[in-house]
């Protein structure tokens, strides 16, 4: 089991409020990553977020294997870490090793040239006994279709840094390039078939999803020439005759495309969904709820840091709040109650997150913008994603709405901001969403849509006071 970096946190460059909760986090991760026993890990920028002597300190505390060929200490210019390590595999000696993309990384740490060094340490680890090469890279795609292209010897690459999920691997038959995903939300597994000589990789997952293709029409063939046998009329006769010319090109497709042949390894990949169907392990379990109590008190202490500094944040700016609009807009109030929307912050507070910097901006309204909130325990009536989430900020309409209008067209880059791919994968679809929220259902039936008007207690937030001032 491998990691390929951009564990700890999101980015380097932490707001200072953040900085507190986000290191708990980034303990919890460690322990957490030690406890699996994984195999090899290597590092990428938002690993040092809270500085080189953390990440060291902690890796050596837990024991965890982290690899990386390029980056060393700019006055010493010894590696910081090893550069790769042998992991015995049954009979088979994995070598990994690591790789950071070139640029600035964090104070008194270099990154050398990834190239040179993956070159150095491959040699390295062949001359060592590893038969299989694995790069742990946290690089940029171009770089890694780069290190595949420039590096003879590495088979397999992990990738870290641009988050795709690669289903099947990129590459080519001699280097595979994986990639899980990101935000632990999936889980990468590989499974290589390997023999002596082997050169490249077929896909045996594509092999036998086309020889399942080839068997379901030869089972037709077999169907349609059953028919002609006992068919007497010619109309019928011709028609069935195309299609076994239609089932049996398929079949010779099927047969004849890219297959597993005597010279290449074999390889299955899968990218399995870590949903909620699967349970928790019940040690990490308690140690994060652990680390949740410590977040809140981080959250809290931020929240004073905010205060001393004179950020109240109680008016809110612009924000006025959704019982502003309720008294002109009944309508397309009620039909929002009715909405996934207006219950945002309750599925934060049902799992104790609402403290939580990483999560609560989507969860409440106005977050990231003039005005807004910006600490996860001062939000005030701003709670769930109500009407300025969409309209933006509505104070001056609220004082004239003659002279400012409130927006109404919706895009969908709009909804992305917290819809995001990384975040919600291909789960949102602009399209089937939109309707759910839009309110020009409500205007045309000419009533309410959501029902009867639910109290504080239904909707998981306060009654929103502090309307215009």
């Amino acid at each position: 089991m491998v990691d390929a970096g951009d564990l700890l946190a999101p980015y380097v460059d932490l707001v200072m409020s953040e900085k507190g909760q986000r290191r708990v986090k980034a303990e919890l991760l460690l322990e957490v990553m030690a406890k699996t026993g994984i195999d090899a890990m290597t590092v990428g920028r938002p690993d040092f977020a809270f500085g080189k002597d953390f990440l060291v300190r902690n890796a050596a505390a837990w024991g965890l294997p982290y690899v990386c060929a390029n980056l060393a200490d700019s006055e010493t210019k010894a590696l910081i870490f090893p550069p790769g390590r042998i992991v015995q595999a049954g009979e088979v000696g994995v070598g990994v090793f690591g790789l950071i993309g070139k640029g600035y990384v964090a104070s008194g740490l270099e990154v050398t040239d990834p190239l040179e060094a993956a070159r150095v340490t491959v040699a390295d680890l062949r001359a060592r006994g590893a038969t299989l090469i694995v790069a742990l890279a946290n690089q940029t795609a171009p770089e890694n279709d780069r290190l595949a292209r420039k590096v003879d010897g590495i088979d397999i690459i992990v990738a870290g840094s641009s988050h795709r999920k690669l289903d099947p691997p990129a590459g080519d038959r001699d280097t595979l390039i994986v990639e899980p995903g990101s935000k632990g939300k999936y889980f990468g597994l590989l499974e290589l078939y390997l023999h002596l000589g082997g050169r490249g990789f077929s896909d045996l997952g594509a092999a036998r999803r086309l020889e399942e293709r080839a068997e379901r029409f030869r089972h037709r063939v077999v169907q349609v020439q059953a028919r002609l046998k006992t068919s007497t009329r010619p109309r019928e006769q011709r028609r069935l005759r195309r299609q076994l010319e239609v089932f049996e090109k398929a079949i010779r497709e099927a047969e004849t495309a890219e297959t597993v042949d005597g010279s290449s390894h074999g390889f299955v990949n899968r990218v399995i969904p870590l949903g909620r169907e699967i349970p928790d392990d019940p040690g990490v379990a308690r140690l994060v709820s652990q680390a949740l109590e410590r977040m809140h008190a981080a959250a809290v202490a931020g929240l004073a840091t905010s205060r001393q500094a004179g950020d109240s944040r109680r008016s809110f700016g612009d924000f006025v709040g959704a019982q502003a609009c309720v008294t002109c807009h009944e309508r397309e109030y009620e039909q929002w109650r009715g909405t996934r929307h207006a219950v945002a912050y309750r599925t934060l507070a049902s799992a104790h997150r609402q403290f939580d910097y990483q999560c609560f901006g989507c969860h409440v309204t106005g977050h990231g913008q003039p005005g807004g909130p910006t600490e996860p325990l001062d939000v005030g009536y701003l709670e769930n994603v109500q009407c300025e989430a969409c309209h933006g900020p509505r104070r001056a309409h609220v004082a004239g709405p003659d002279a400012a209008p409130p927006g109404s067209s919706i895009d969908e880059a709009l909804c992305r901001g917290c819809h995001s791919r990384e975040q919600a994968g291909d789960r949102f679809d602009f399209a089937t969403y939109l309707p759910r929220v839009d309110h020009t259902s409500v205007l045309r039936s000419g009533k309410a849509a959501g029902g009867k008007p639910r109290g504080p207690e239904e909707t998981g937030g306060p009654s929103l006071p502090g309307g215009p001032e």
